[in-house]
């Protein structure tokens, strides 16, 4: 919608659904699992961009709407997945935003246009990788 926040009416069947027809098998929900990269509203559309409070809020919201698909069901709640920690702008913010995630992921992607198995194994790209990595352990 025209505020960026996301709208998990859809989101909601689909969890019910999940629910009835797989029981405990689904994990985990992502939403939006590279808010950096996505072209599609809220999340990039015209240069529109969710800010850190806004995408936090939407994992609130998806995190609560959970709550309500599992309430009083014996099957465990599916963990809340995300987001890519290297494509957001400020994981530091997002998290001091309060968001309510279980867990979050790392995609590192260091070449968007190309890439070999001979790039993603050489020694410079690990260690390229590695020390991405290592900006956000102190945060987790």
């Amino acid at each position: 919608d025209k505020s960026n926040r996301w709208n998990s009416t859809n989101a909601q069947g689909l969890a019910e659904y999940n629910l009835r027809r797989f029981g405990g098998s689904v994990v985990g929900y992502e939403l939006g699992n590279e808010p950096g990269l996505h072209l599609h509203p809220p999340y990039g559309k015209n240069g529109v961009n969710a800010s850190d409070e806004t995408l936090a809020a939407d994992y609130t919201t998806l995190q609560a709407m959970l709550r309500s698909v599992y309430a009083g069901s014996p099957t465990p709640r599916p963990l809340v997945i995300g987001p890519d920690a290297d494509l957001m702008g400020d994981l530091k913010d997002f998290l001091k935003a309060g968001p309510a995630i279980n867990v979050t992921s790392f995609h590192s992607s260091p070449f968007f246009s190309s890439c070999s198995v001979a790039d993603l194994l050489s020694p410079h790209t690990i260690k390229l990788i590695r020390a991405k990595f290592n900006e956000y352990v102190p945060l987790l």
